[in-house]
């Protein structure tokens, strides 16, 4: 697993990723910034917002409609950064990989979805792609589960 709040992975439409460490350790003792406002620039402020003031993908698509160089580079920079994470779990798993699931809002961007597609579909044919952010329910289900005693209650 990779904590992407934690700053692991690729960057996402809100969340900066993972950062060289000696370039993040010089903005925490530069004096221009609190805890909580490079918190806020790193989750909540960062990745595609951070560079394009919107966490919306579907804005970044219609900026990409319009002519925006940039726009089309950052989300072809994210899709990069999301197919380099999957290669690495693949190379973990000595290439064992029987399918590979996309999921959450950006999986709703068929752009997004196939620039990844083209860097990963040498790893597994079966890249099966499920859009939406039902993660939240199916944590709920997990919580509740755990609480009602049906699993076992895991700390990470």
């Amino acid at each position: 697993m990779n904590s992407a709040l934690g700053g692991d992975g690729p960057f996402s439409p809100e969340r900066v990723g993972r950062l060289p460490c000696l370039a993040l350790l010089k903005l925490c003792f530069s004096g221009e910034y609190t805890y909580d406002a490079l918190k806020k620039k790193l989750i909540g402020e960062g990745g595609v917002f951070g560079y394009l003031g919107t966490k919306d993908i579907r804005d970044v698509e219609q900026l990409i409609s319009d002519g925006n160089q940039k726009a089309l580079e950052v989300l072809e920079a994210m899709a990069y950064q999301v197919a380099k994470e999957i290669a690495s779990c693949a190379a973990v798993l000595a290439g064992r990989v029987d399918a590979i699931i996309l999921t959450g809002g950006v999986a709703w961007s068929g752009r997004v979805i196939n620039d990844i597609r083209k860097r990963i579909s040498f790893i597994t044919p079966e890249i099966i792609v499920y859009p939406g952010e039902d993660e939240l329910f199916a944590l709920v289900d997990g919580a509740l589960s755990a609480i009602e005693g049906r699993r076992e209650l895991l700390e990470y």
